[in-house]
Formats: structure tokens, sequence, C-alpha cells
């Protein structure tokens, strides 16, 4: 029964895909090759974790950011498989307001989410 088994964890893994890159809390994608977009210069960190939903993420980054659908799956599956993304805002301030809604709904649903304002002027 083990060759069974075997292969029912195999078929579950590729069911749920590869796992996610998940990046110590006090990374900062600023200073990581190939996270910066360019011309960023304020926007929303985010950083991937093994609990918070990715549909979650999703729609947050719609109702908060202010992403169409598409961009905000397109930001998930970054969070998710390169362990963070850099989401460019127009202002500091649109970050820091987004950063904050963000964090208070992944604790209201007790998700560990980690989502900060970030600048490269700062």
């Amino acid at each position: 029964m083990s060759g069974a088994g075997g292969l029912l964890t195999k078929f579950k893994r590729w069911l749920h895909g590869p796992p996610g890159v998940v990046l110590p809390p006090g990374t900062s994608l600023l200073e990581l090759d190939g996270f910066l977009p360019q011309g960023f210069r304020h926007g929303l960190e985010l950083l991937n974790d093994n609990q918070t939903p990715m549909d979650f993420v999703v729609r947050i980054l719609e109702k908060n950011a202010g992403l169409p659908r598409a961009e905000a799956v397109r930001a998930m599956l970054d969070v998710h498989f390169k362990g963070g993304k850099l989401i460019p805002m127009n202002t500091l301030n649109d970050a820091e307001r987004a950063a904050m809604q963000i964090s208070t709904a992944a604790r209201q649903f007790n998700h560990p989410l980690l989502c900060r304002a970030v600048s490269i002027d700062k």
C-alpha cells in the first residue's frame, strides 16, 4: 500500500502546485535584486507566508490597493512564488493608507500577511 500512498502524496503536491517562497519578516525587497519595478518610488511591500489564503490577498489588493482583478492575481502569484512583491502607488500617503487597511484586514481574519508602506526616498 505504500506505493498508493506515495502516488497520492505526489498527486496532492501536483494539485497544489510548487511550494511558495517565504522570506524572513525583516526582509526588505528594496534591497534585493529583481524586486524593484522600474520607476518605483513609493508603494506596498508584501511578503509571503504559509497561512494567508491566496484569494484573501487578491481581494484585499483589489479593495485596498485599487488593483484590477487580473493585476491583483498576478501580484498574489508573485508574492507566493517569489516570496514578495513591491506594488507601486502614487504617493507614500496612499501606500501608508493601503498598508494600514490591508494589515488591519489581515489581523481581523487572523492572517499573518506582512504588508507595509515603503519608499526609496526614506
